[in-house]
């Protein structure tokens, strides 16, 4: 193989080198005389078809079928020959070199002048079928020599005087992959009757194994001889009359034959040049049997011997025996059987199909032996059936007729059992996604199923529901879980929808095959299959579906159901909603609530609840929006949260539980989707979010408390505030002491209040006459 893809790649790479030459020289097709077997050259070599190309430099290179030897006195039968030359013969000045000479034909050997023996058998398929076209025999001479390992001068000649390098391949190709040896495969009918003409073929592939076209089959059957070529399937065909008619079977020998050279002849001439040698002969042998009478037998078989409710089958029926005999055939479906056992469908007998009535039939024509489908049922109900055929030929005499009666293997099981796929609330986090998979009214029967996962596909309202899932990327498939027993509540509703057609999936669920036929008393609860089955984590946020894809295996049966993409209940709306908490001001007050909004995006149309709590902090010295808040801040003790129903994206107002210190607050929100409770989102505190309760106006406050606002102008008004008190109380202490002396004065107590418009408060100083008792005491 190496070897002849360095033939084709040297002949089209010389070739596109050749084109180049061919515009600067000369080139000259061979002469009348030369065409007609005149000699030509100092050899007196005749040329019986090709081309001469002329090279730079004088030269020219003759691309031409030869006689071996055109000298006077050569032997007629050697003269006669034409052959192509294994190497390139050049020509300067009227002088061959080399010159062709006189050589002895032998058989060819694999091996000797370069050629191994599969190029041996394509050699001599190039030249079997090749044209005499003088395009066409240059290319096929430069072919050979390429092949060869020479040809070199010939390949760049390709190109000239209507010949292609890339053509040349393209023949070399074909060659290798249509040469022999050949094997030839007979496909005649096995009977036919009396009087007809049957069509006998046969097939004929190459030693590559591809089948042939273009070679030509003899046929030979009962004295008759018929050829025909075959077509690009490799395929010939004919058609034999037979014989009077047979009271017994008589078998006619039937012959199917191909004769195609596939060894060349070589000549010891200088150079060695090679012709096609002898053909050889490849058959195949079968008979034709004549009968005078048919001996025809039927049986049945249906496509899906398991079915689902409202499924269809296609039941066939296969008719031998005919001899060639043509007739009409009947199938029919009987149910469902009527009986008071639980029996599988398969254990039924005929006797328990005998009150069951036709809920189908269908008609046939047959031209001798075959298969027949004549079509599809109606849906079916649940139920065991089955089927029945009779055929009768029609131009026998008398008619033969033959008959399926009852037989276990032609039953079909239909059955209501229901396969549904439900992802549960249809909304989830971003994360592992799952489905619970549902076989109600299992009976017997075992459910394995995988979960193939699809999407993320956007919409605008977080619906999925209403998407084109086909053409939705899979992220991925689950493991296959095994369904297990679980009890449904008798009446349960289920959300399966059965479906028409073999399938059996509508809405997001597959009706799958009953296990048992017959009637029994109501049960208070019905045998259910279930498996919660992880799919692929979800890892952005869209629409995401899960389809089942389920196999039952029930009464020696299996059927594989797929639920459709997006059907009803598959989907899911993965969300990463996001809360932003916006208070009505900073300032707040100590004992009272603080209202606000929080706004909430990415939960579209879904409802919620959002909890509203208040975490706290001690104030630092420059406010409230220094506040340093715990990592995992928790509610004070006792305090309970605000909810706020939402309906999806939005704002929605709230108020805050008491802030019951003098302390730095920050709102805190959490967002549980109504739908699936495991959706929840919070907002950590924010700047928007923090407020100070400050102590109520004119109420007693420790001296030490910061400011509302905490700016560093508060700050230094409150150092310069304590020390101007500092030195009030020193000139307090002064005047105290000459009040004494003066007689008693008094002057109400002084004490700093925090107010919530940072400002100090002020000084009541004064004078006072003594309180009644004071002067008693005081004397």
């Amino acid at each position: 193989m190496p070897h002849r893809r360095r033939t084709a790649a040297r002949l089209l790479a010389a070739g596109a080198a050749g084109l180049a030459v061919c515009t600067a020289v000369l080139t000259t097709g061979l002469s009348a005389a030369a065409a007609a077997g005149a000699p030509w050259g100092d050899s007196g070599a005749q040329y019986a078809g090709g081309i001469v190309c002329a090279l730079p430099g004088g030269v020219r290179v003759p691309m031409a079928r030869w006689t071996v030897d055109g000298a006077p006195g050569a032997p007629a039968s050697v003269a006669a020959e034409s052959v192509y030359a294994l190497a390139d013969i050049t020509e300067r000045n009227g002088v061959l070199d080399p010159a062709p000479v006189t050589g002895s034909p032998a058989p060819m050997a694999a091996g000797v002048d370069g050629l191994d023996a599969s190029e041996i058998a394509a050699a001599a398929y190039l030249i079997a079928h090749g044209s005499s076209g003088s395009a066409d025999v240059a290319e096929t001479s430069a072919v050979l020599a390429a092949a060869a390992g020479g040809g070199a001068q010939q390949a760049r000649c390709l190109g000239q005087q209507g010949t292609s390098a890339r053509r040349a391949a393209a023949r070399w190709a074909s060659a290798q992959r249509y040469a022999g040896p050949y094997t030839v495969a007979l496909g005649q009918p096995s009977a036919t009757r009396p009087g007809s003409a049957p069509t006998v073929s046969a097939t004929v592939t190459s030693a590559a194994g591809v089948p042939t076209p273009g070679l030509t089959v003899q046929f030979a059957a009962a004295g008759q001889t018929a050829s025909a070529r075959t077509d690009r399937a490799g395929v010939a065909r004919v058609r034999f009359g037979v014989g009077a008619p047979a009271s017994t079977p008589t078998p006619t020998p039937v012959v199917a034959s191909v004769s195609e050279p596939t060894g060349l002849t070589v000549y010891g001439s200088d150079p060695p040049s090679v012709a096609p040698a002898a053909p050889s002969t490849y058959q195949d042998t079968g008979s034709l049997v004549v009968v005078a009478h048919p001996h025809p037998t039927v049986s049945i078989a249906v496509d899906h011997p398991l079915l689902l409710a409202n499924g269809v089958a296609r039941p066939s029926a296969s008719v031998t025996g005919t001899y060639g005999y043509s007739g009409a055939g009947t199938i029919t479906l009987l149910g469902p059987a009527r009986t008071v056992s639980s029996r599988p469908c398969s254990t039924l007998t005929a006797a328990d199909f005998a009150a069951a009535a036709p809920v189908w039939t269908a008609t046939f024509q047959f031209a001798g032996d075959g298969a027949h489908a004549p079509g599809a049922t109606p849906p079916l109900a649940a139920g065991c059936y089955a089927l029945e055929a009779d055929v009768l030929t029609t131009n026998s005499d008398p008619p033969a007729k033959a008959s399926a009666a009852f037989s276990p293997a032609a039953t079909v099981t239909v059955s209501g059992m229901t396969l549904s796929t439900s992802t549960g609330p249809g909304v989830a986090a971003v994360g592992a996604l799952s489905a619970t998979v549902t076989a109600t009214n299992a009976g017997q029967a075992s459910v394995q199923s995988t979960l193939t996962e699809y999407g993320p596909l956007a919409s605008h309202d977080g619906a999925c529901d209403a998407l084109d899932w086909s053409h939705a990327p899979v992220v991925g498939k689950s493991a296959a879980a095994t369904l297990t027993p679980a009890a449904v509540p008798s009446g349960a509703s289920s959300t399966a929808t059965p479906a028409a057609g073999a399938s059996g999936v509508s809405g997001g669920a597959s009706v799958l095959p009953s296990p048992t036929i017959g009637t029994s008393p109501p049960a208070a609860a019905e045998t259910a299959l279930t498996a919660d089955i992880h799919a692929p984590a979800a890892s952005r946020v869209g629409c995401y579906a899960l389809a089942a894809h389920s196999v039952i295996t029930l009464d020696g049966h299996t059927l594989t159901t797929v639920s459709p993409i997006g059907g009803d209940g598959s989907t899911t709306s993965v969300l990463a909603p996001t809360l932003t908490v916006t208070n009505a001001s900073y300032d707040g007050q100590q004992g009272a609530a603080m209202s606000g909004s929080v706004t909430i995006s990415g939960a579209y149309r879904f409802a919620g609840a959002v909890s509203i709590a208040l975490v706290s902090a001690p104030v630092p010295f420059t406010g409230c929006r220094a506040a340093v808040f715990a990592a995992d801040p928790q509610p004070e003790p006792g305090q309970q949260a605000k909810i706020v129903d939402t309906t999806g994206d939005g704002s929605f107002s709230f108020v805050t539980p008491i802030a019951s210190q003098n302390r730095c607050y920050a709102v805190t929100a959490a967002l549980t989707l109504s739908a699936n409770p495991a959706v929840r989102v919070s907002a950590t505190p924010s700047a928007g979010a923090v407020f100070l309760a400050g102590v109520a106006l004119n109420r007693a406050a420790a001296p030490d408390v910061p400011s509302a606002h905490g700016s560093t102008l508060a700050a230094a008004l409150i150092t310069l505030g304590i020390a101007a008190l500092l030195v009030l109380g020193v000139a307090l202490v002064v005047i105290a002491g000459v009040a004494v002396s003066r007689g008693r004065s008094t002057w109400s107590t002084f004490r700093p209040e925090l107010r919530l418009d940072d400002e100090l408060p002020e000084s009541r100083l004064g004078t006072a006459s003594p309180a009644p008792a004071a002067r008693a005491r005081n004397g």
